[in-house]
């Protein structure tokens, strides 16, 4: 069922146009991330969701309503930003509580709820504490208890995981993917951090230029990128020109290409190429590990290839000496555009 219907909507500033006829749908449960550089729109176009902002032309429908002309404390939905904005003379019970008591609860009622809404983040027995005396996290979980409480129909995340470091970052993601599969919220969440993405995601919007450039689960969004942009910004990737029948190289005159590093073996002889393979004669330029990764970077006619193992780059193997770089086929990518 869709929770949300975005339908041909457009934000400019001056002469800017931030936003060109953006058209989204997003069902009930879902976690979608709207992915891409800054500058792209992903945080204009969340904000006109919230109704921070309005679209200068297209409708933002919930449940089938249109709540394009509806400011943000009327629309079924909350918002987690970047820097929390918790209430800093208040405790971390009265910060959650606060907006079932705007909405009309008792006090009694609305403490019960702050304390369930706490419970699920992990934090109840913190509800005396001050914000102000809490961790980095501590006050994320808060922010998130505090959004969860009046149990909005839709639940926008604008970068809430920036400020942290990056082992705390990790937790978090692994966290808030499991709580909102416990509560079947609907999680929009903005992120210029393509792992993030990747690891919450149900689906991926890569944006760029005010415009969706793909939206697809992560994993077609990585092997199967629509353009050479989404190929670039989700992870690393290898250029090459072929003709499509058979993933033949050509130099010039064939269609753009993708392959992943990851699919990129490197030989020390072409006796070593497996039957089928496609293959051209390299020379190392550098070899670097990071953790159990070995990246090898080459120079193969005029292109620069990288090329990960995840495992000791074999004997003979060393920078500067030439060796074949290979690939099955069936791994290259024909990109659209």
């Amino acid at each position: 069922m869709t929770v949300l219907a975005i339908s041909n909507v457009s934000k400019s500033f001056g002469a800017y146009r931030a936003l060109d006829n953006i058209s989204l749908d997003i069902q009930e449960g879902e976690f979608i991330s709207l992915l891409g550089p800054s500058g792209c729109g992903k945080t204009t176009l969340l904000r006109i969701i919230a109704g921070f902002l309005t679209a200068g032309s297209g409708k933002i429908l919930i449940d089938g309503d249109d709540v394009s002309a509806l400011p943000p404390n009327r629309r079924p939905l909350n918002t987690v930003f970047q820097n929390y904005a918790l209430f800093p003379h208040m405790t971390v019970q009265q910060n959650v509580a606060y907006g079932p008591r705007r909405a009309g609860a008792s006090k009694a009622e609305a403490d019960r709820r702050a304390l369930e809404a706490l419970e699920m983040v992990g934090l109840a027995h913190l509800a005396p504490r001050s914000p102000r005396a809490m961790s980095g996290g501590q006050q994320q979980r808060v922010a998130l208890a505090r959004a969860i409480v009046n149990k909005p129909k839709l639940l926008l995340l604008d970068e809430p995981l920036s400020a942290l470091d990056l082992q705390l970052r990790k937790r978090m993601q692994i966290e808030l993917k499991q709580l909102q599969g416990r509560l079947g919220i609907t999680f929009i969440f903005v992120t210029h951090d393509q792992d993030e993405a990747m690891a919450m995601s149900d689906r991926i919007a890569v944006m760029s230029n005010g415009r969706i450039e793909q939206i697809d689960e992560a994993e077609h969004v990585y092997r199967r990128p629509n353009t050479r942009f989404v190929a670039d910004f989700i992870g690393e990737s290898n250029f090459l020109s072929v003709v499509p029948d058979g993933g033949r190289l050509v130099a010039e005159g064939g269609q753009d290409a993708v392959l992943r590093p990851e699919n990129l073996r490197v030989f020390a002889s072409a006796e070593e190429l497996p039957s089928g393979w496609q293959s051209l004669p390299a020379t190392v330029k550098a070899i670097t590990y990071v953790g159990g990764t070995s990246n090898i970077y080459l120079t193969a006619q005029g292109r620069e290839l990288h090329a990960r193992r995840y495992s000791p780059v074999p004997e003979g193997i060393t920078e500067g000496s030439t060796v074949i770089a290979g690939f099955d086929p069936a791994e290259l990518h024909v990109l659209r555009a």
